[in-house]
């Protein structure tokens, strides 16, 4: 069964790694077991949207192993969900506002079960470009670029599984 991956599920877990500076509203819960959760009033659009729906538009952009990504302004983050089979080798590198690229690093990336992952890229200065590498496993996926790192270390589990709720359980 294809699933689309909607920008208001993506948005909502933005939120729950948090977002800058911004005061959060307190949930008060009866339960003491229940952690707390931090939800921000503000959702921060992005600056730039790549839409890869199908296996046809992965094997596009990833035509000579490498996709090359430029948006129109710089920036430091981003992040996404993505059906994909495998993404132990999803790599990038980023072309940094003075022009230097960095190394290849890898992406962080979370299994929350099945084929269904998030990734996320934070760098510590502006960026104008992005190259990708080692997405050939990817079946679709949105990615979503941010002026600014919105994704608190303290919410980002990189590269390990977690277990998710599954309503129809």
């Amino acid at each position: 069964m294809k699933r689309r991956l909607p920008a208001a599920f993506f948005t909502a877990i933005l939120m729950l790694w948090g977002c800058g500076d911004q005061t959060p509203n307190e949930v008060s819960s009866d339960d003491q077991a229940m952690p707390q959760v931090e939800i921000f009033q503000e959702a921060v659009d992005p600056l730039f949207i790549v839409d890869i729906p199908d296996r046809a538009t992965v094997r596009e952009l990833f035509e000579d192993g490498v996709a090359h990504l430029q948006p129109q302004k710089t920036f430091r983050q981003v992040s996404g969900l993505m059906d994909a089979e495998d993404v132990s080798d999803f790599e990038y590198s980023a072309r940094m506002a003075d022009g230097t690229w960095t190394g290849w690093r890898e992406v962080e990336t979370i299994w929350y079960g099945d084929i269904f992952y998030s990734a996320l890229i934070r760098l510590d200065e502006p960026a104008t470009e992005l190259k990708l590498r080692g997405g050939d496993g990817i079946l679709e996926t949105q990615l979503e670029f941010f002026e600014e790192v919105l994704a608190r270390d303290d919410f980002v589990f990189p590269n390990q599984s977690h277990d998710v709720f599954d309503p129809a359980d």
